[in-house]
């Protein structure tokens, strides 16, 4: 058999996404949000400095790890790309500093109305409203931010139901009635205090952030709501709002955005051809999934990374690629 041959009939022995891996090599998009060590992280965003890591090197010894803003057209293995969305303060206290150190590139999607702000992201204190230590009152009466209703919160089943229909309530709520309603769930729990761990990004931090060689950012909206939700003009001021603050504190064209949540159902046809009018060059959804050469460049996938060790990352990675 020829060298040829040979090669043939081992690419026909492998399963079909390996042999398509080796002939379309993918690009595989990781999702990060914070990296921090927190007590309680029920929601999962976090990822420990130690995790994070590991988890870099394993990318750093295996993988060609591209920029976002990057061709992609001419990759000839299998490849990964580093994201972060939202604009926490740990990307710059504890996320930055790891990449420096191991010299690998990352995009930082910046919801842009955070930036300065005290407060914690709106999802951020939801669940700390609800899944908080400590009692809360056994009913909840709701009239405020376009929200009427009573929910039962007297046990941890009941309140579980009343955050997670109240947070579905609030992804597609513009920002001044979402502003209501968390003003009234503060009331209503007597849990008034931002926890300092969530802050977003200071000024100072973000322009830190972005002087980093490592570093890209990218806009994800002012108030980081759920786009298809919104009207469309709605959505362009969000959308382009954000890139605007972001390019005059930077003083830098800022040419690719990621959608908040950015699940297909999270935006629309509006939206791809709004970011497309804007002309921005990418952009990142976060539905599971590969960009392969031919890919719409306007939706990204991308794979929500947790806080894995080094094996498990390693596992899940295996996963990934050949899905």
């Amino acid at each position: 058999m020829t060298r040829m041959g040979s090669r043939l009939a081992k690419l026909a022995r492998m399963p079909w996404v390996s042999l398509r891996n080796k002939l379309e090599p993918p690009v595989l998009v990781l999702a990060y949000h914070r990296v921090a060590e927190l007590s309680d992280d029920s929601i999962g965003m976090a990822v420990t400095p130690e995790n994070f890591r590991n988890q870099l090197i394993h990318l750093r010894e295996n993988f060609p790890i591209l920029r976002f803003e990057a061709d992609w057209d001419p990759v000839s293995r299998p490849s990964v790309v580093i994201t972060f969305d939202d604009g926490y303060a740990d990307n710059r206290a504890s996320a930055l500093p790891i990449l420096e150190e191991l010299r690998l590139p990352a995009a930082f999607f910046i919801s842009s109305g955070w930036i300065g702000s005290d407060q914690e992201f709106w999802w951020d204190e939801l669940e700390r409203i609800f899944q908080g230590r400590g009692a809360l009152p056994e009913t909840l009466s709701l009239d405020a931010g376009g929200i009427r209703g009573e929910w039962n919160t007297s046990g941890p089943e009941t309140r579980a139901r009343a955050y997670r229909e109240l947070h579905l309530r609030a992804k597609g709520m513009a920002p001044e009635p979402r502003s209501a309603l968390l003003a009234a769930l503060r009331g209503w729990s007597g849990r008034g205090q931002a926890r300092p761990s969530h802050r977003s990004l200071r000024l100072d931090e973000l322009k830190a952030l972005a002087s980093s060689p490592c570093v890209t950012i990218g806009a994800h909206t002012v108030s980081h709501p759920m786009l298809s939700g919104r009207p469309k003009a709605e959505q362009e001021r969000e959308i382009l709002a954000s890139r605007k603050d972001l390019e005059t504190w930077l003083e830098r064209p800022v040419d690719i955005f990621s959608f908040p949540f950015g699940a297909k159902r999270d935006y629309n046809a509006e939206t791809l051809d709004i970011c497309r009018t804007a002309g921005f060059r990418k952009s990142a959804a976060a539905y599971a999934g590969q960009w392969r050469k031919g890919s719409d460049p306007m939706q990204i996938p991308r794979v929500f990374i947790h806080n894995w060790t080094k094996d498990q990352f390693a596992r899940k990675l295996t996963l990934f690629f050949n899905t």
